[in-house]
């Protein structure tokens, strides 16, 4: 109990509450409950329930719904564009005012081998290696090594073209990129 205890004043200590605050997920409680579950547990959602039951979670946000049909349904409505931009938003904006507003950053991007049939995945090969992947680049401030920002990406899309669009992404929410360190895989003419 004292760990959930512990990581909600955390969480508002910071005034990270803010970030969680801006997404409309419609069950504010659902994802605090949520948080606090993967941050705390390594269990399926279908535990998620009984877990919540018997912690500290189920005082401090009642209304949430934990069984796991409802933690499905919670999931596919906060995985929306709308929702990662109000995160997003929220998450940089607060990044700025609290940790650092260094505009230099670390990008890369990783091959995410799967055999799910979504729009995203597509055909890779990654060093003579032929997989189904979808890429996802990753921001991480240079001088705090915050996480800034995640995309995802078409598997058969290469590092180097994802990287403008990337440094465009960061310059709407407010990140105007001086300076970029890459990986060799963004080398080109």
């Amino acid at each position: 109990m004292a760990t959930r205890f512990f990581i909600d004043s955390l969480v508002n200590a910071i005034g990270y509450d803010s970030v969680l605050h801006a997404i409309d997920c419609g069950n504010s409680g659902n994802l605090a409950s949520l948080l606090l579950y993967y941050i705390i547990t390594d269990n399926a959602n279908s535990h998620a329930q009984t877990w919540w039951e018997g912690s500290y979670a189920s005082i401090l946000y009642p209304e949430a719904l934990m069984n796991s049909r409802r933690i499905s349904e919670f999931l596919a409505k906060l995985g929306k564009k709308e929702r990662q931009g109000e995160f997003f938003t929220a998450h940089i904006k607060w990044l700025k005012e609290n940790i650092s507003d260094d505009p230099a950053v670390l990008i890369d991007s990783t091959g995410l081998p799967n055999s799910i049939h979504f729009p995203l995945a597509g055909i890779s090969n990654h060093n003579r290696k032929v997989s189904r992947e979808v890429h996802m680049t990753t921001v991480v401030q240079r001088d705090s090594g915050f996480p800034m920002l995640y995309r995802l990406a078409p598997g058969i899309v290469v590092d180097v073209s994802t990287l403008t669009r990337t440094v465009i992404i960061l310059s709407l929410y407010g990140v105007n990129t001086d300076l970029a360190i890459l990986d060799a895989g963004y080398y080109t003419d």
